[in-house]
């Protein structure tokens, strides 16, 4: 007999739960390492570390607004080319 586990919402279980938490870390690790700073020292930093929450272009705006403290354009569509 199978049960869904009780308490969370969606049927999700504490592994679901953990592997969301690890993908949300990673992105925002490769973001960071992307964008040559930390989240942290960007405003508002809230919208970026929800960025699940966000359209794309809410989280654009984030980053063009910062756009002095970051190694890359945001305004740049095209990736650059790696060295």
């Amino acid at each position: 007999m199978v049960h869904d586990s009780p308490g969370l919402p969606g049927g999700e279980d504490a592994g679901d739960e953990q592997g969301e938490e690890q993908e949300i870390k990673g992105f925002l690790g490769w973001l960071e390492s992307y964008l040559g700073t930390k989240v942290e020292d960007l405003t508002p930093k809230t919208k970026l570390q929800g960025f699940y929450e966000h359209d794309y272009e809410s989280f654009l705006a984030v980053l063009k607004k910062n756009s002095k403290k970051l190694a890359v354009d945001p305004a740049r569509r095209e990736p650059e080319p790696r060295a």
